[in-house]
């Protein structure tokens, strides 16, 4: 059976260093992309970044980031998974900040996504669960549209250690 998960990672990712381990986890996969930053996307640049939209917001959130990552059965192509990266990156990109990469674990190939509770527009909302929730549908059916014969899944996974 061909499927296609998307995992979100469990926690608040309250804690006061939670930009700073998870986007140090993402920047360690072999290729690395981002939308609503500003180049280069070095580790440091896009944790920079991150705390000014925080600093810069009209709102508070005690969830200041979100992680997921994607995975594609039988998928071993890098460009077509990064375009895949580019395409679910680009969903949030109006409003929130999103720092991704591609891990090339043998034979698993995968996406990590780190995107921004914090919009880069001061007045918008929070990135709340309710609102993330609607983006994983979002991403769903990208999933069905650029892998029609896979059967989208979706994983709470409670333990992550980023």
């Amino acid at each position: 059976m061909n499927t296609s998960i998307i995992t979100r990672f469990a926690g608040s990712y309250s804690n006061p260093d939670a930009f700073e381990r998870v986007l140090t986890y993402v920047s360690k996969k072999n290729y690395i992309g981002g939308c609503a930053l500003f180049y280069p996307l070095t580790r440091d640049s896009v944790i920079k970044q991150y705390y000014m939209a925080e600093d810069n917001s009209l709102h508070d959130t005690d969830h200041r980031i979100w992680h997921f990552s994607v995975s594609v059965s039988k998928v071993h192509s890098h460009r077509r998974l990064l375009l895949l990266a580019e395409k679910i990156a680009i969903l949030f990109a109006s409003q929130y900040q999103v720092y991704y990469s591609l891990e090339l674990k043998p034979g698993k190939y995968h996406l990590h996504f780190a995107v921004n509770a914090f919009s880069y527009h001061p007045e918008v909302q929070p990135l709340t669960e309710p609102i993330f929730d609607q983006y994983l549908a979002l991403i769903r059916t990208v999933l069905l549209q650029e892998f029609p014969t896979h059967i989208p899944q979706i994983i709470f996974k409670e333990e992550h250690n980023v």
